[in-house]
């Protein structure tokens, strides 16, 4: 008898699972928000207190199977990042044109978040490691 006979797949899927969105994407989410307070452009604050997160897991067929078993089931998870401000589209990728206002815009974007995750995916690996090991 080996380590092996005793264990169940299934069980070990749903722990990895739950670390996952339990664990893991919420840390990552938090600081990706804190990262980016430190870059948002801060004309009023309210663009960097606006700013949070939110986590998905996802389920979707794998493709490339047609030959009539069932299909396995991708997992697809993410943290999305950003605000609820009506203008933060605009102060990320830039407007111009005239508002709904009629006010005139010739805004260059900023994209800070892009520029987040760029400078912090060594951080980010970092934060999964730790995760992981003291998960």
């Amino acid at each position: 008898m080996n380590e092996f006979d005793n264990w169940n797949i299934e069980e070990f899927v749903k722990d990895i699972d739950a670390l996952i969105v339990d664990d893991i994407l919420p840390v990552i989410g938090a600081q990706m928000v804190t990262w980016m307070e430190i870059e948002c452009p801060k004309v009023t604050k309210n663009l960097s207190y606006s700013l949070g997160y939110s986590t998905e897991k996802e389920s979707s067929p794998m493709s490339g199977n047609t030959d009539g078993r069932p299909l396995d089931m991708a997992e697809k998870y993410e943290v999305r990042v950003g605000s609820n401000v009506v203008y933060f589209p605009r102060v990320v990728n830039g407007f111009v044109g005239m508002d709904s206002l009629g006010r005139s815009y010739n805004q260059v974007g900023n994209p800070f978040p892009q520029k987040v995750l760029a400078n912090h995916k060594e951080d980010i690996k970092k934060i999964i490691s730790v995760v992981l090991q003291n998960g």
